[in-house]
Order: C-alpha cells, then sequence, then structure tokens
C-alpha cells in the first residue's frame, strides 16, 4: 500500500479527533464481544471502541465512527443491553443491582426510562465509566 493511501487509512481508522465519538461494531449474541474487539481494533483505537450483541434479525450495520446522538433507538438499546451484560459479567453490579436501579428510574419523578436516559448511560459505557 503506498504511504498517501496508508496514512488516510490511519487518519480514518482514529477517527476525527472529536471526544465524543467513538468506534462501534457489533458481532453475533453467540460471540464474546471482547475478543471481538481484540481481533478487530484498528490501529490506536482500542481505547475509544465498543463492540456489542446485534440481536436483530436484519443485518448488522457497518463498524464506524460514531457518537450516541448519531445512533438509532435500535442501536442504542442493543448497547445498553451489552453494558448491562458486561457490568453483571465483569462483577461490578450484579443482575438484581441493574433491575433495582432500572425500577428507582422508572419510578423517579422523571417518570419512564427514556431515550435520553439511556444515551447517559450508553454515553458512560462507551468513555469506560461504567
Amino acid at each position: 500500500m503506498n504511504r498517501t493511501l496508508k496514512g488516510r487509512v490511519d487518519r480514518l481508522e482514529r477517527g476525527t479527533g472529536d471526544p465524543d465519538q467513538f468506534y462501534l461494531m457489533w458481532c453475533r449474541p453467540d460471540e464474546d464481544e471482547d475478543e471481538v474487539l481484540r481481533q478487530h481494533a484498528p490501529a490506536g483505537a482500542m481505547d475509544r471502541m465498543k463492540c456489542c450483541h446485534w440481536k436483530s434479525a436484519g443485518p448488522m450495520p457497518a463498524p464506524r465512527w460514531t457518537t450516541l446522538e448519531e445512533l438509532e433507538l435500535e442501536e442504542l438499546t442493543y448497547m445498553l443491553d451489552s453494558d448491562k451484560a458486561h457490568l453483571v459479567r465483569s462483577g461490578k453490579l450484579t443482575a438484581e443491582e441493574i433491575n433495582e436501579l432500572e425500577r428507582e428510574i422508572q419510578d423517579s419523578p422523571m417518570g419512564t426510562w427514556t431515550l435520553a436516559s439511556s444515551r447517559v448511560v450508553a454515553r458512560h459505557a462507551a468513555k469506560g465509566t461504567t
């Protein structure tokens, strides 16, 4: 590959420098998300990457640099599900604790679990703060 093309590919793989951007890729529910990341991470992007289980019968979206605001509701839902499962697998929270948090949110004066609150949780997860 010539140097110009390699430089362009490297810049694409690194993203735009937007701190809200992360590289999102999908895998099947029977695949290990962490293993998929290790195998397919673009150079220098591992700290800003997210792999989630795609549960839809439709085709998986292509891997891409994105922000939470650019994601579709279906993507946000699957990302949140993957993040909750990761928290349980890592021992940071139990399934019961997650269920309790969701009940508290639903019972709060703010009402039901909204897209906005889903985006906040997903943003923290994407930044590795969950």
